[in-house]
C-alpha cells in the first residue's frame, strides 16, 4: 500500500491498525508503530465516531496521513487540496518581483 502513496515534506502516510474515538494506532512505512491521542485527534475528530459515513470513518487498514507536532508528538491531518502560486513582473523588462507557491 506504501509504495503507491507520495509523501509531501511534513506530511507521512499510515495505516491505522486500531482506532477509538479517544485514541488511534497505526504503522508508518518503516514499521514504526505510533499512537496518536488528545490533540493528535482533533481534526480528525468526526471521522471517528459511529456517525462518521463509511466512506470519512477512520477504520482499522485506513491510510491516513500524520505529521509531528512542535513537541514530537502525532497529529492526523490530511493532504491539501488545492495549490496555489502567485507571481509579480515588472512589465519594462519582464523582471520577477516575486515568485511564492504552495499547498496553502
Amino acid at each position: 500500500m506504501f509504495q503507491e502513496v507520495t509523501d509531501s515534506d511534513t506530511l507521512v502516510p499510515a495505516v491505522v491498525i486500531d482506532a477509538t474515538a479517544s485514541r488511534v494506532n497505526a504503522i508508518l512505512a518503516d514499521g514504526e508503530n505510533i499512537e496518536i491521542a488528545g490533540d493528535g485527534l482533533k481534526f480528525a475528530g468526526r471521522a471517528l465516531t459511529d456517525k462518521a459515513s463509511a466512506a470519512t470513518r477512520i477504520r482499522p487498514g485506513a491510510l491516513i496521513r500524520v505529521f509531528r507536532d512542535a513537541k514530537g508528538r502525532w497529529e492526523i491531518t490530511q493532504l491539501p487540496q488545492a495549490e496555489a502560486a502567485f507571481v509579480s513582473l515588472r512589465p519594462s523588462d519582464g523582471a520577477i518581483l516575486s515568485l511564492v507557491g504552495g499547498v496553502f
